[in-house]
């Protein structure tokens, strides 16, 4: 899973992101005894536990079947661009079967690597059978992007 960092380069959420979440959210340890046991400093910990916060990673963790698309683990170009679009609080069928080709490319912001992030995410769900009509409108951008 990829997120932004406070200065815009991803950061993926791995198992010592993970970890250090679990710790200081689920068990209450201190930023600091956190911070000595992995060997960085409090206010490396602080971060992170705030960038996972920003996505609401504690729901996403307890979500056991994903039925909107906030229930989702995605980068925050993708999350930004679903709550433009009002599709954020949906279900990923809506999602699906009404996100069109002109939505995507109105989104400045949203590049096909993202939509391709969503795409993996996507297909990690029960809803794997719908995304046929989701991965042609990502290879038409792809193409276009390539010709322009």
């Amino acid at each position: 899973m990829i997120i932004m960092t406070w200065t815009g380069e991803r950061m993926a959420v791995n198992k010592k992101h993970h970890d250090i979440f679990i710790k200081r959210v689920k068990r209450g340890m201190t930023y600091s005894s956190i911070a000595k046991e992995y060997n960085v400093s409090r206010q490396c910990i602080f971060a992170t536990i705030k960038r996972l916060e920003k996505i609401d990673y504690l729901h996403k963790l307890d979500t056991v079947d994903f039925e909107n698309m906030k229930d989702l683990i995605l980068p925050l170009r993708v999350i930004t661009f679903l709550k433009k679009k009002g599709y954020y609080e949906k279900p990923i069928t809506y999602f699906l079967a009404t996100v069109t080709k002109d939505q995507l490319i109105s989104c400045t912001n949203l590049s096909v690597k993202s939509l391709m992030e969503l795409l993996n995410v996507l297909k990690q769900t029960k809803y794997e059978n719908f995304l046929a009509d989701f991965r042609d409108i990502i290879e038409e951008l792809r193409q276009e992007i390539r010709h322009v």
